[in-house]
């Protein structure tokens, strides 16, 4: 059973184990209030996730979505640059790993969007700038994938 409140103990060691004191900016605090938040929030290690593995499930909320008609909603993907294809598969199949995507045929599509990530919006094509928007994505070099 997946839920919100109370993760897995494997999640909670992996979280604990990932979180080190480097993830936090701190430089602005005294000595003092540095070690202070850093006790704190370095103990509070279960509320941190740094990789898609430790993200986590819940069961307490199950969406719901109303449309307009019972009509399978269907847009065609979007062409994607050969430049950036590599890193779209790294992408998905890190969400697949990770059980937050899983493979399906379904009436009902929508294309992947890439979002240019804050930290090199001059580069497009280098990995590390791309994210993978909707939960629902058609193209997948032929395959549906959906969560």
């Amino acid at each position: 059973m997946c839920n919100l409140i109370t993760p897995s103990e494997d999640i909670l060691k992996k979280r604990k184990d990932e979180l080190s004191e480097t993830d936090f900016k701190l430089e602005h605090l005294t000595s003092d209030q540095k070690q202070l938040l850093l006790e704190t929030l370095l103990d509070r290690s279960a509320a941190f996730s740094k990789s898609l593995k430790t993200i986590g499930c819940t069961d307490r909320v199950i969406p719901t979505f109303n449309f307009r008609s019972h009509n399978p909603i269907k847009t065609l993907p979007f062409e994607i640059p050969h430049a950036i294809q590599g890193t779209i598969k790294e992408e998905l199949n890190e969400l697949i790993e990770a059980g937050l995507i899983h493979r399906n045929i379904s009436q009902w599509s929508s294309p992947m969007v890439l979002v240019k990530k804050k930290q090199n919006p001059t580069n497009p094509h280098k990995p590390a700038s791309y994210r993978i928007g909707p939960t629902v994505v058609k193209y997948y070099f032929g395959k549906f994938y959906a969560s």
